[in-house]
């Protein structure tokens, strides 16, 4: 993970992180990617499971999902350029 983050600081990328037991508090499930502009969601609801994920574009739950990313947002901390 440091030399990507490295290179997204290299490139003038601002980096923001939060730790897995914070993720646990907030998140329902193990893991989710959205994509607003092409109205699709994916899911990953366990760990354990990570080969079983629900893909959907159910607008319902994109907007559930671009929720959940913004308290994620808001619970995060910038890293400092000079580590």
């Amino acid at each position: 993970m440091k030399e990507i983050i490295d290179e997204l600081v290299k490139n003038n990328i601002d980096v923001f992180y939060v730790f897995q037991n914070e993720l646990d508090k907030m998140l329902p499930y193990a893991s989710f990617a959205i994509s607003e502009e092409l109205s699709i969601g994916i899911i990953s609801r366990r760990e354990d499971l990570l080969g079983k994920i629900t893909v959907t574009s159910n607008n319902q739950i994109i907007t559930e999902l671009s929720w959940q990313f913004d308290i994620i947002k808001k619970q995060s901390k910038k890293l400092n350029a000079a580590r």
